[in-house]
């Protein structure tokens, strides 16, 4: 997140640049709020899970999802 006091965001920048600079696929979103704890940013996504269940996970979350769903 922006505002994380954790770790400065130049540093989530330079680690994606780095992965880029060795031919691999990184992808960085930066939510607005929510400190460190980026996992609980953003507001709650529901979907349908591929068994018909509903699955509600916070925007963060589900954005992880699509992004490892997307090697499979």
């Amino acid at each position: 997140c922006k505002n994380d006091t954790t770790v400065n965001v130049r540093y989530s920048k330079y680690f994606v640049e780095m992965i880029r600079r060795g031919g691999q696929y990184a992808y960085l979103h930066l939510f607005p709020s929510g400190g460190h704890s980026a996992w609980d940013a953003g507001a709650n996504t529901t979907f349908t899970s591929p068994l018909g269940t509903q699955i509600t996970l916070s925007a963060s979350k589900y954005e992880a999802f699509l992004f490892v769903n997307r090697f499979n």
